[in-house]
């Protein structure tokens, strides 16, 4: 298996996670755990994407996946959705694939049946175009909650998830907005959203980014595996 490079620490709790896994599951698929190289940004960075600084943003993702690269990782991922927003600016300037999650979620929702998914996330993913454009390539009308609801999710992630604190209260407050929506499918759009919501609140299936992001680059890092081509699901 190819060595993995993790880009984590935004936030910090779903990098655990996504490290337990990638162990676990290329465990389960190989025998072996898989090798991963991990880099930790600062959680603050996040200040400068609100603060639409690109250029100070893309820097920092930039030279945390060059120094994977220079450990020795083969494939690359971004352990978060957000940075994702910026991937066109990040990608052309590596030497590894870099694993695109939103690619996998789309990829996923389309292999189910799903064209009406509900994107939640915190407010950058959701104002962002990489969602609804892979979302489009494959068929997908991928909906997004009302902004009068940004705020309730910025604070459920930043302020409690991203800090491993799970709250009922939250958790009503957030499938509350499904309420009412015309949707097939819920898109988990955060990687820490998995925390809070399993598919035992939800009556609809639900795409865990963090869960799918994990079996795609465990693809792209089996050296045996032939990575699936948009093609082959696009309708």
């Amino acid at each position: 298996m190819k060595r993995i490079g993790l880009l984590g620490g935004i936030g910090p709790a779903s990098t655990v996670l996504y490290y337990q896994e990638l162990i676990n599951r290329g465990r389960g698929k190989s025998g072996h755990s898989p090798e991963i190289f991990m880099a930790s940004l600062d959680f603050e960075l996040f200040t400068l994407l609100e603060e639409t600084d690109t250029a100070a943003y893309v820097e920092l993702i930039v030279d945390g996946c060059m120094a994977l690269q220079a450990a020795g990782a083969d494939v690359l991922a971004m352990a978060a959705n957000s940075p994702h927003a910026r991937y066109d600016l990040v990608a052309p300037r590596l030497h590894r694939p870099l694993v695109h999650i939103a690619e996998a979620v789309c990829r996923r929702a389309a292999l189910l049946g799903i064209r009406h998914p509900l994107l939640l996330g915190i407010p950058i993913t959701l104002r962002s175009a990489f969602y609804h454009d892979i979302g489009t390539h494959y068929g997908l009308e991928i909906l997004v909650p009302d902004p009068k609801y940004d705020d309730l999710l910025r604070r459920v992630v930043f302020d409690e998830l991203t800090f491993g604190i799970v709250r009922q209260e939250s958790r009503e407050e957030v499938l509350a907005l499904l309420n009412g929506q015309p949707i097939d499918g819920l898109i988990l759009g955060c990687t820490e959203l998995g925390l809070l919501i399993g598919q035992e609140h939800v009556n609809v299936p639900v795409l865990d980014s963090l869960s799918i992001h994990v079996d795609a680059i465990l693809r792209a890092a089996d050296d045996t595996s032939k990575a699936p081509r948009r093609s082959e699901v696009a309708p």
